[in-house]
């Protein structure tokens, strides 16, 4: 984590078992680094913070650290989780639980919390939207600055796509019977626009690249600004892949 929009900037960087702080700044081109200080212990599954700093969330594997620009400790939430994401403004927090099981055999879910009186209190929590289990929801999560537009991937094992075959000219029964075909360590990425103060299912976003090939390991990361969504395939398995397919950018405009 890197603080936003100021002379002297609060640097977190976290390791396997620790997070460390430090105070960098720029003295007309000769950087200054402070000595490192420890934050907290354990492993660090994610850090995120609002832009100036006054709100960071810290993941760890059961629980999310809230700690503020000075890294006083202010509050605590016990959830599982594998990323967290900070709203820029700070009035957000984000938690995905990728592992989460859901009634419908589905994986994942993402926590909405609000800031309120000075703590984050649930205030939401966005299901898989996909309708067969293999994937695993959570994975990435990003929100604009507006807090208008909220984006989530899930990777896994894609089970949800027809099979079709001579180019979609031979079909059965009249169209209605379906083969599904399963797409390895693939993924999805989906937009949530806020309506009223509640994150609503829009839209999923489709890469024809990622859906034409297996282990693309679509959506590992995303990022969102008001006008398009970045979306990693670092294909982590598929060598056959290189690495100019390794990010593609979807435009919101007119979606």
């Amino acid at each position: 984590f890197v603080e936003k929009n100021a002379s002297t900037k609060l640097v977190l960087v976290g390791s396997n078992n620790s997070l460390y702080a430090y105070h960098v700044a720029d003295h007309t081109g000769t950087i200054a680094v402070s000595a490192g200080t420890t934050v907290t212990s354990g492993a660090m599954t994610a850090i995120s913070g609002s832009d100036d700093a006054s709100i960071i969330a810290v993941g760890l594997s059961d629980s999310v650290e809230i700690y503020n620009k000075s890294l006083a400790l202010l509050q605590t939430i016990s959830v599982t989780n594998q990323t967290v994401t900070v709203s820029a403004d700070g009035s957000y927090l984000f938690v995905g639980d990728a592992t989460a099981a859901n009634d419908d055999n589905t994986s994942g879910q993402v926590y909405v919390y609000k800031l309120v009186s000075g703590s984050f209190e649930l205030d939401q929590t966005l299901i898989n939207p996909a309708d067969t289990a293999g994937m695993n929801f959570g994975i990435s999560i990003d929100v604009t600055e507006s807090n208008n537009e909220l984006v989530i991937s899930a990777t896994g094992n894609n089970g949800t796509l027809d099979t079709t075959f001579d180019k979609k000219l031979t079909t059965f029964d009249g169209g209605i019977t379906k083969i599904k075909g399963t797409e390895l360590q693939s993924g999805a990425v989906y937009i949530y626009n806020r309506h009223y103060d509640r994150f609503v299912y829009a839209q999923e976003l489709v890469d024809q690249f990622a859906v034409d090939n297996s282990g693309t390991n679509y959506g590992h990361m995303v990022l969102i600004n008001d006008t398009e969504v970045m979306v990693s395939m670092p294909a982590i398995s598929n060598t056959n892949i290189t690495s100019t397919n390794g990010v593609t950018l979807i435009s919101l405009i007119g979606r």
